[in-house]
């Protein structure tokens, strides 16, 4: 299994390159940063870490800005035990996420701003969201996935909003799988 990493809470990580956890994945203690310069420059995976255990677990807001990650699950986000957890990302790749990019779960806020999905699927938001907004993204699926999926499990409470963005779903692939059942 893999090792865990612990990250701080109210601490800002630098990413300054591009880092090999070599198997180990990352774990959000309460609120934290990770920025880089650029997500060319400043980019996070994991050689050997099983394809379905997520890079980034946390149960907390979690700020992203300017860096890449890169690995078949990238994320398990759950707020469900802690109220009033945001997300506010600017500037992040996901690369090859192709199980899926992962589940962004009980959130109140999640903010994505000139984000790309670069063979990469499989973005599931669930529980009770107060929104979901994607600015200035490119949605460029892993082949057979779905970029955003909003499942009949999911309750949007205040708004749902993509602007300025792209899909790029080829043969087999979907851009939004949004259930009818949704709330």
């Amino acid at each position: 299994t893999a090792n865990v990493i612990s990250l701080v809470t109210g601490i800002t990580y630098y990413v300054a390159g591009s880092i090999d956890l070599t198997g180990d994945r990352l774990n959000c203690l309460g609120v934290v940063s990770i920025i880089g310069s650029s997500p060319e420059v400043a980019s996070i995976k994991s050689t050997g870490l099983a394809a379905g255990t997520a890079l980034i677990t946390s149960e907390f807001t979690i700020s992203l800005r300017n860096c890449a990650f890169e690995h078949a699950t990238v994320l398990n986000l759950d707020a469900t035990a802690n109220a009033n957890q945001v997300i506010d990302w600017f500037g992040v790749n996901f690369s090859n996420a192709t199980t899926a990019i992962g589940t962004v779960k009980n959130y109140d806020n999640t903010i994505f701003n000139t984000i790309g999905f670069l063979n990469s699927g499989g973005l599931t938001f669930d529980g009770t969201i107060g929104t979901i907004a994607f600015t200035d993204t490119i949605f460029e699926n892993a082949t057979g996935l779905t970029s955003i999926i909003l499942p009949s499990t999911l309750t949007v409470s205040r708004r749902f909003r993509i602007d300025n963005s792209s899909f790029v779903s080829l043969a087999g692939e979907t851009g939004l799988n949004l259930s009818v059942t949704a709330t």
